[in-house]
Order: structure tokens, then C-alpha cells, then sequence
């Protein structure tokens, strides 16, 4: 877990990483910026694609998963208590 210096910016990955796949946004570059967080120590990513309404979610050293409306994410293990069904986010 990251600790904040005294200024109050973390040292440190972010816990989570959340990355919006926007429409100009090409796949390679979001698997770049996903394999970066990885690489820095980040322990969850989720790629959320509004066009497709589902989210992917990856962790170091497994593979990713591809949740669909009908799916809960669950990051509980990272952010105690969050919970959301996926079409909650796509506002369905």
C-alpha cells in the first residue's frame, strides 16, 4: 500500500489503476499503459470500454478477466468493500 509523503502525494503505484478507453484510444495503447502499471507495482488494473459496456481487469502474474453487464467487480481485495455491478457503470 502506498503512504503519502509530506507534501500528501503518494510514494509509490496507486493501489488501483481505473483507465477509460476513450474513442480515439487504440488497443496497443492501452495495453501499454496497463503493462506499465503492472510493471510499477500496481496490483489491479480495470480498463472500462463504455462501447463495449465491460470492464477488464487485470492483475500481476494472471490473467486478465473481461466482465460483462451481468457481472459484479468485485475489488475488495484492494478497495475494501467495493462492489458494483458492471451495468451500474454504464448506467443500465
Amino acid at each position: 500500500m502506498s503512504t503519502p509523503d509530506e507534501r500528501g502525494f503518494l510514494n509509490g503505484p496507486p493501489d488501483v489503476a481505473i483507465e477509460v478507453v476513450s474513442p480515439g484510444d487504440r488497443p496497443r495503447e492501452i495495453d501499454e499503459k496497463v503493462s506499465e502499471y503492472l510493471a510499477s507495482g500496481t496490483p489491479l488494473v480495470v480498463v472500462i470500454d463504455p462501447e463495449q459496456q465491460d470492464c477488464r481487469v487485470f492483475r500481476p502474474d494472471v490473467p486478465s478477466i473481461t466482465l460483462g453487464s451481468e457481472d459484479v467487480l468485485d475489488l475488495g481485495d484492494v478497495v475494501p468493500g467495493f462492489r458494483c455491478c458492471v451495468a451500474e457503470i454504464f448506467g443500465s
